[in-house]
């Protein structure tokens, strides 16, 4: 079996987001575990002869990712449909409509979907309109770096960037999905009751302050009076797991306070790194967290506040026994899964 994949992910802005990271595992877990079947990585897939499949590891809505014209039988894996279901916060313009119209068409016509998780595959069919039976699930998995790290490490961390000595932690971006204004309001009322407890917000996206929803995100911090309480730290590299995981390790807690997600990855971060997780019982979330998280509503602020003063407070205890609900939960993913689940995929699209 001759496989192409398509590594345009891998050259642009999704280089260090999870869609790069999704296509630099995938293909290494691929080259890990099967040595029978040729892989070939490039960012002109339709060009290469002779293949038998092709598989593009992202799909955009609004951009000409997969092409109308194949070569070969074609797997698309769709991370997410977020901008049709909140296509206020995600306008398309009229080019972007002219190119969503290219690409279900496009979409439609492939032998296979992967998605991240049951729930997108529900939303997917739904939103474009494609048939259950060719979409199939499969799971993500945190990166192996991701483990609770040496205390010279986190000492190095903590002083290199800066971090306070009590805090939660959100790793992300900033799409009005991942609900930061809700997060920021609920700060001030933890505040009131654990004024030591700091917030500190990771992602690289937080640097670009002309961003609409940085600007949102920086004026809610500066209108609830948290500047000395919340930290964004635009610097840390996400594409260095290690120094994450550092991060990860010192939090008190980690937040994923979304109102929805296609899988949500950072919280299986954090149980590899035996940090406690607070997230909205959202979408993808209950699925990937299972039964341990501390779950909240997203849409409202009391709720939020709550289970992040809950996870705060933890005896010693309580937290060890989420932390070990956490690790088991993790250990339910992996690459090596991952990818043996996608030559399955593979295999049932050249059986057919």
């Amino acid at each position: 079996m001759k496989v192409v994949i398509d590594i345009s992910p891998l050259k642009t802005g999704h280089k260090t987001r999870g869609i790069g990271m999704y296509t630099r595992r995938l293909i290494e877990a691929l080259h890990k575990i099967d040595k029978k079947n040729q892989y070939i990585v490039t960012t002109k897939a339709n060009l290469v002869r002779n293949a038998d499949l092709t598989h593009y590891p992202y799909f955009d809505l609004f951009f000409h990712t997969l092409p109308l014209k194949r070569k070969t039988k074609t797997v698309v894996t769709i991370h997410d449909v977020i901008p049709l279901i909140f296509p206020k916060d995600f306008p398309a313009g009229v080019r972007g409509k002219a190119r969503f119209f290219l690409q279900r068409l496009a979409i439609r016509s492939v032998e296979a979907i992967i998605a991240d998780s049951y729930n997108s595959k529900k939303d997917i069919t739904k939103y474009l309109g494609i048939e259950p039976e060719k979409i199939h699930v499969i799971h993500l998995a945190a990166d192996g770096a991701f483990m609770p790290q040496s205390k010279e490490k986190i000492a190095r961390i903590k002083k290199k960037y800066a971090l306070p000595k009590k805090f939660l932690l959100y790793v992300g971006d900033v799409n009005p999905n991942k609900n930061l204004t809700k997060l920021i309001a609920a700060m001030q009322k933890v505040r009131r009751e654990m004024p030591d407890i700091h917030l500190v917000l990771v992602g690289r996206v937080f640097a670009d302050k002309a961003l609409p929803q940085v600007k949102q995100i920086l004026s809610a911090i500066e209108k609830s009076k948290l500047s000395g309480r919340v930290h964004i730290r635009s610097s840390v590299p996400l594409d260095r797991p290690e120094t994450l995981a550092a991060i990860y390790s010192q939090a008190k807690a980690y937040i994923q306070p979304s109102l929805y997600e296609g899988f949500g990855l950072p919280i299986l971060e954090a149980f590899a790194c035996k940090t406690p997780v607070v997230a909205g019982k959202v979408a993808s979330i209950p699925e990937v967290a299972g039964e341990a998280a501390i779950f909240v509503d997203p849409l409202s602020t009391e709720s939020i506040a709550s289970g992040i003063i809950k996870a705060m407070k933890l005896g010693e205890k309580e937290r060890g026994h989420l932390i070990e609900k956490g690790n088991r939960q993790n250990h339910k993913f992996s690459w090596e899964k991952t990818a043996r689940e996608t030559i399955n995929v593979y295999t049932q699209v050249l059986a057919g």
